[in-house]
């Protein structure tokens, strides 16, 4: 099912989506401006009901042609993505993908991902993000592509458009990650795509779970966070606002 128009040609758009931790969407954005070359790009930036400055730092981005959406309450991951698919068909764009706003991408990253996704067999694919570094801890090498085969990606990826239509996506009540997770087992099952881990595109995953990650913020509220959204942790909170 891949793309086989020009790169030049091709309507891409990304999926921000933001749950608080406004620190992070900070440098998420940042990099996302200063990594910008590809020109027939859209962003699909979300504030899910974060109640902070979340709202501000999306609707003050330079990011091109972007469409902001303000929740004034959490309606979760899932349902967002949804949304952002039902926009994307609207748009007629071929290209689609999600970065998370713990996530700082590198220069060039987009133009590395269409590659991908126009001039091999991948139909889904993701960047390798330190420090999980999934790749080549859960990727495999299948002796013909430069791309690391993948049985599962999470929540980074970037794929054909069309591979979402003709899916009947349920409202599930699924809270956080899982809901993502869901949304890309059930294309799994129902297009079959072939997917692969883009080696050459490391992207910084500053939120992990690990707290390993440079930049990681470790801090009560952030461990409130991951609580509320039902993801563990293998760190905690020592003293308010220690960055450590």
């Amino acid at each position: 099912m891949n793309v086989k128009k020009d790169i030049k040609d091709l309507k891409i758009g990304i999926f921000v989506p933001c749950y608080k931790r406004p620190e992070y969407t900070a440098k998420c954005i940042k990099a996302l401006e200063a990594a910008q070359e590809y020109k027939n790009v859209s962003f699909y930036l979300v504030d899910d009901g974060s109640g902070d400055e979340t709202h501000k730092l999306l609707s003050n981005s330079s990011l091109p042609s972007a469409t902001v959406i303000v929740h004034t309450i959490n309606v979760g991951l899932r349902r967002t993505t949804l949304t952002f698919f039902e926009w994307a068909r609207g748009n007629k764009l071929d290209i689609i993908g999600i970065v998370g706003n713990d996530v700082t991408m590198p220069k060039n990253w987009l133009d590395v991902m269409l590659e991908a996704l126009t001039k091999s067999d991948l139909d889904v694919a993701s960047c390798n993000y330190l420090p999980s570094n999934p790749a080549f801890t859960q990727g495999y090498s299948d002796g013909d592509s430069k791309y690391r085969i993948a049985n599962n990606i999470v929540g980074l990826w970037f794929m054909d458009r069309r591979l979402t239509d003709g899916i009947l996506f349920e409202d599930a009540d699924l809270c956080g990650i899982r809901g993502s997770v869901a949304i890309m087992s059930q294309i799994k099952i129902e297009k079959e795509p072939k997917i692969g881990w883009v080696t050459e595109v490391q992207a910084e995953d500053i939120g992990h779970w690990s707290g390993d990650a440079d930049g990681h913020i470790k801090s009560k509220e952030h461990e409130e966070y991951y609580s509320e959204v039902g993801r563990r942790i293998t760190w905690t909170a020592n003293n308010e606002g220690n960055n450590e």
